[in-house]
């Protein structure tokens, strides 16, 4: 694991480049442990809901059992922000994308005025 353009320490708002399982459990705290490990079941739980969606949608519209390919990536940035956004995007074969899905938990939400 690095951190991306410093040496590896506690310091918020890091970024850590996240290649295995073993990468998370170095995190210099616990704390940024736990939460990576939040952050990320997170993003896994969006994706896997979002393409149940999409496969849902696919079959309803054509009527054909449809099936959805997923390639996770090699490697991900993990921002210790403690904003705890996530995110899922999906592309079709040729890499372009097909749906965006982020969240961000600790966002306000607004009523936009007419």
């Amino acid at each position: 694991m690095t951190q991306k353009g410093t040496e590896l320490a506690a310091s918020p708002g890091a970024v850590y480049v996240i290649r295995t399982l073993r990468d998370i459990y170095e995190l210099p705290t616990f704390e940024q442990m736990e939460t990576c490990l939040d952050e990320l079941a997170a993003g896994m739980k969006l994706a896997r809901a979002s393409a149940d969606l999409m496969i849902d949608v696919t079959e309803n519209i054509t009527g054909k059992e449809s099936v959805i390919k997923i390639e996770w990536p090699e490697s991900f940035e993990w921002n210790d922000d403690g904003r705890g956004d996530v995110g899922a995007r999906f592309t079709d074969p040729d890499g372009r994308e097909l749906l965006s899905v982020d969240i961000k938990p600790n966002a306000t939400l607004r009523n936009p005025q007419p």
